[in-house]
């Protein structure tokens, strides 16, 4: 079995399915796999396939600031790890817009989810993919050693990895 192959059974295994829209926080160094991170997106991709919704956070809090308090979609970047800075900027992916808690999608929901974030007051506000993602029976996928929290979403059925 190859690296992704096992990477695909373990999502299986915790309850990620086609069709699914999962928000993913990981941290490539903590995953200790050879893949690319273009190859553990593509497999996080083909765990919820073409119906699903892949997301993940697109942070910018270090790069938005008093000091540079200009948020681009397209040109600031992300600044929380390696796949949100890889998935960013691969083919189909849309970024909603908010100036430090951006999240960027790709698939059936992308645009649902993103749509109206900008309208929020706060990062996670009613128009935000964090509190969108809830609406649609989405669920929260922490990947890594990144935080020591369950369960990830209380209306989520996934364990955290």
């Amino acid at each position: 079995m190859t690296e992704k192959d096992q990477l695909l059974h373990d999502l299986k295994a915790l309850g990620v399915k086609e069709g699914d829209a999962v928000l993913v926080h990981s941290s490539m160094k903590a995953l200790g796999t050879k893949l690319t991170p273009e190859e553990v997106i593509d497999a996080l991709q083909e765990s919820v396939g073409e119906k699903g919704t892949l997301l993940m956070p697109a942070l910018t809090y270090e790069n938005v600031s008093g000091e540079h308090r200009v948020f681009d979609s397209g040109s600031t970047p992300p600044c929380i790890g390696l796949l949100p800075t890889v998935f960013w900027k691969q083919p189909g992916v849309e970024r909603s817009l908010h100036p430090t808690h951006s999240v960027c999608a790709r698939g059936a929901l992308a645009h649902r989810l993103t749509v109206g974030h900008q309208m929020d007051d706060t990062a996670v506000g009613p128009h935000s993919p964090f509190m969108q993602l809830a609406v649609v029976g989405g669920g929260l996928l922490f990947i890594g050693d990144i935080i020591d929290a369950r369960p990830c979403w209380p209306w989520g059925s996934w364990r955290c990895a």
